[in-house]
């Protein structure tokens, strides 16, 4: 098979062209800006554009005739459109990387719709958000991220009357290469040796589903591959979605932090602005286990060391150790 990947060496995409270049059957070429190279494996294509400008390079593709078009990260309804139009005519399915934020709980999770919280767990045909753009009015957004909204990504990747479309929601993803770095705000402190972890009571009993990356990539993988997964959408997640303080507990045991994790009142440690705790986010992950044979291919405690290993080897850049004083000042006064 061979396969265009739009994106392909950040984080996720990065685990799906290594796993697809690893099985020997597919021919993989990459289309992206070219700033990684050095993590592109030998035999993997490179052609180098913007993604904002990709119908510049519409003879190309039409040249290589891929047979599955994976783009990893669609953005809103005018990036998606120039891609859907891209490639029409050029390939005949395209697989796009949505995210679980398109659910209406979501919505109600960040404060943008109102009502009572949702019921757990959301498969596939669970309620969308009727707010649109859900970072717009978020202080210091990136100008892009005004525009994002993955609900207009799946529409116009579903709805295309010339190419098939498939959607892969996606949780929280962790794992190495996780440029959001989604263990550091923890690791830090436990590697700073600090007594104690203080989290408000609501946000330690918050339950949100997770996903390691290397299996997100395999599910991603068998999406590509699989004719099943035309017209389809799933969801992907680990089958059971951890607490707050239950996260924090897994990593302290691996990293062997003994320090006690302190639930507080809203009167004492309030939750952040524009978190609704009350709304817990658990994914259900059926249709793709059922449908495509899914399943996690690393043990969770390997994939927990895995991506601590890469964490504690790969801190984030300009890291503010008199904020993280600062910080440490506070908690110690509470």
């Amino acid at each position: 098979m061979k396969i265009l990947i739009i994106g392909g060496t950040a984080f996720i995409g990065y685990h799906v062209v290594q796993e697809l270049h690893q099985s020997g059957q597919h021919e993989v070429i990459l289309f992206n800006r070219g700033t990684r190279k050095r993590d592109i494996p030998p035999g993997v294509r490179l052609i180098e554009g913007d993604r904002f400008q990709i119908d510049q390079h519409q003879a190309e593709f039409a040249d290589l005739k891929p047979d599955v078009v994976l783009h990893m990260v669609p953005i809103g309804e005018e990036d998606t459109k120039w891609v859907m139009e891209t490639f029409r005519g050029i390939t005949s399915r395209i697989v796009a990387i949505s995210s679980c934020d398109v659910y209406r709980a979501y919505g109600k999770l960040i404060g943008s719709e109102t009502g009572a919280p949702e019921s757990m767990p959301l498969t596939e045909d669970s309620p969308l958000r009727q707010t649109l753009y859900p970072y717009q009015h978020q202080e210091n957004s990136p100008e892009i991220l005004k525009k994002y909204d993955k609900i207009l990504v799946e529409q116009l990747v579903m709805n295309d009357e010339h190419i098939t479309g498939t959607i892969l929601r996606l949780p929280v993803v962790y794992g190495e290469r996780d440029y959001q770095h989604r263990m550091y705000h923890y690791l830090k402190r436990m590697a700073d040796n600090r007594p104690a972890i203080l989290i408000n009571e609501h946000h330690a009993n918050w339950r949100m589903s997770r996903a390691y990356v290397k299996d997100v990539a395999h599910a991603i993988c068998l999406a590509i591959t699989s004719d099943t997964a035309s017209s389809r959408i799933y969801n992907v997640a680990e089958t059971h979605a951890l607490t707050e303080h239950e996260w924090i507990q897994r990593i302290a045991e691996l990293v062997g932090w003994n320090g006690d994790i302190i639930t507080l009142p809203d009167v004492i440690l309030p939750v952040e602005k524009g978190f609704m705790p009350e709304q817990h986010m658990i994914i259900d992950s059926t249709r793709i286990r059922s449908e495509l044979q899914y399943s996690e291919q690393t043990p969770p405690a390997n994939a927990y060391q895995q991506t601590i290993t890469w964490e504690q080897a790969n801190p984030p850049a300009n890291v503010d150790e008199e904020q993280w004083v600062a910080r440490y000042e506070e908690e110690d006064h509470i």
